[in-house]
């Protein structure tokens, strides 16, 4: 949230926020929707009826007079699901219906407008991920000629779900900034309360994204009891990271296994390129990442997949 709000969104700025919990969720809507309202602009709230609910006490808790507002104008709330039927033909939005519906609502708003949107996270929810594409693409359509600032939002659990990481880089690809609500200081320490022999997670390329994914590294080695391994096992993970954000661009899982001798690390990204392993070359710019990995790690390697690649890298297990 921190990131969002620190910075200035202007008219055409099209956020979207991967949350962890509803509580962040909420908080970060209302800080997002407070300026356009303090400002004499119009808020507008497309979601469900437990988000717009928790939304409006939230604006109420913050000085804010919802019901005012709302008779006024200047705070329109609407159902993400009956909002969506009304353009959804054959599982798929109809370009025009959205345009005709979603531009009369703005067109009637005074500015400056802030709107949030939970219909593609619904439809991403029901498994329509296509359509759930599609319709971040209309949005960008309509803000090519309207000035409002859109923030929609994904839950994490949602994506992790779907395991589809290009999907999840297409949503990523389609906004002008992309924040992560929840950046845990323990990451993952709560999904660790029991013992097991593999740990994943999926990361969205934020700014802060790299640290998370050595706090979940470092978890899941604390959890082994693999202290000794924490200082190599965290610079190979931001290396593989750092190259799933910077060369990739796109959403990534970070999977750690263990057998009886190693400890796998396993960073898997939605693009086909595979890294640049460069040796010998101090003064090249990139591609020193892999060699670090090669040569902190035993044994490494890259697998392509089906819609991207897997980097891994092992390490001796204590004896």
């Amino acid at each position: 949230m921190v990131e969002l709000m620190e910075s200035t969104l202007a008219p055409h700025d099209h956020v979207v926020g991967f949350y962890e919990r509803d509580d962040e969720l909420i908080s970060a809507v209302a800080s997002f929707l407070h300026p356009a309202l303090d400002g004499h602009g119009t808020g507008v709230v497309i979601a469900t009826p437990a988000h717009r609910a928790a939304i409006e006490a939230a604006l109420i808790a913050g000085g804010q007079s919802v019901d005012e507002l709302a008779a006024s104008g200047r705070y329109l709330a609407r159902d993400a699901d009956d909002t969506l039927a009304a353009f959804m033909r054959d599982g798929r939005p109809d370009p025009k219906a959205f345009a005709s519906i979603i531009g009369a609502l703005l067109d009637g708003a005074a500015g400056p407008v802030h709107a949030f949107g939970e219909m593609v996270a619904r439809l991403w929810d029901a498994g329509n991920v296509d359509a759930a594409i599609e319709l971040e693409s209309l949005w960008n359509d309509l803000a090519a000629d309207r000035a409002f600032s859109l923030y929609c939002a994904y839950a994490m659990t949602s994506v992790e779900a779907s395991g589809d990481l290009a999907a999840a880089k297409h949503v990523c690809d389609r906004h002008s900034n992309v924040i992560h609500l929840n950046a845990p200081e323990g990451s993952g320490a709560d999904a660790m309360l029991q013992p097991a022999e593999e740990f994943d997670r999926v990361f969205i390329p934020t700014h802060v994204v790299v640290r998370d994914v050595r706090s979940f590294v470092r978890d899941v080695l604390r959890l082994w009891g693999e202290h000794q391994l924490f200082a190599t096992a965290e610079v190979i993970v931001a290396e593989l990271a750092s190259n799933a954000v910077l060369h990739a661009s796109s959403p990534f899982r970070v999977t750690l296994s263990r057998s009886s001798s190693e400890i796998k690390i396993a960073v898997r990204d939605a693009s086909m390129v595979p890294p640049e392993h460069v040796r010998g070359h101090a003064d090249r710019n990139g591609g020193r990442g892999i060699s670090i990995v090669a040569a902190l790690s035993d044994l490494w390697d890259t697998e392509p997949e089906t819609d991207g690649k897997t980097i891994w890298a092992t390490m001796a297990r204590a004896r």
